[in-house]
């Protein structure tokens, strides 16, 4: 077991989540002013992206398919790069402690990183008419980069040898918006 894993580990990850919680809607709600036009395009996103609208019944067909599983492949293939040069820097005598030029290039190798995974968020392709035409919704950018960035800092911060953090917080922020849209539809709101 990776001897990083303790207390100390998940309340990080408890604080992120919190974080997450407060920022990510405060975000999300100043990008969809500024980005986006409001309601309509809330509504738009909200029935391209239907799995975080399931019923409950399918919590834990949406849990495998779209909490976890997503969590697993984009944390691997967008944090554990950043270990996985952690661990490099290391081993060639580069200590990113103690070697601010290669803490700054692994810093922003992450933030780009981090980027090109939000990016990936904001467009999502459909058929109308059988011909393909892609939305893009750019207001998703800056409440998904946020999130990212606070497990980037869970990955900085514990130094895990796999990135099980980032993991485990992107589950709990992707099956938190599922229960959050549950008790906003409860609660009488509309998104569509």
């Amino acid at each position: 077991m990776d001897p990083r894993i303790s207390f100390q580990a998940w309340k990080l990850i408890l604080r992120v989540w919190l974080l997450n919680v407060i920022f990510v809607p405060l975000i999300f709600t100043i990008a969809l002013l500024g980005l986006g036009s409001g309601a309509t395009e809330t509504a738009n996103y909200s029935q391209i992206y239907y799995p975080f609208f399931l019923p409950w019944s399918e919590l834990g067909f949406f849990f495998i398919e779209y909490a976890i599983q997503p969590a697993l492949n984009e944390e691997f293939l967008f944090r554990f790069p950043i270990i996985a040069l952690i661990w490099i820097a290391n081993s060639l005598g580069y200590h990113p402690k103690k070697s601010s030029f290669s803490w700054v290039l692994i810093v922003i190798l992450a933030v780009v990183l981090n980027a090109l995974w939000a990016y990936g968020h904001i467009s999502y392709p459909a058929f109308m008419d059988d011909q393909p035409i892609v939305y893009k919704y750019y207001f998703i950018f800056p409440p998904v980069f946020f999130a990212g960035l606070s497990w980037l800092w869970l990955t900085f911060k514990i130094r895990p040898s796999w990135p099980w953090p980032s993991i485990v917080a992107h589950t709990l922020a992707n099956t938190s918006i599922y229960v959050f849209i549950k008790i906003a539809v409860m609660l009488g709101y509309k998104f569509f």
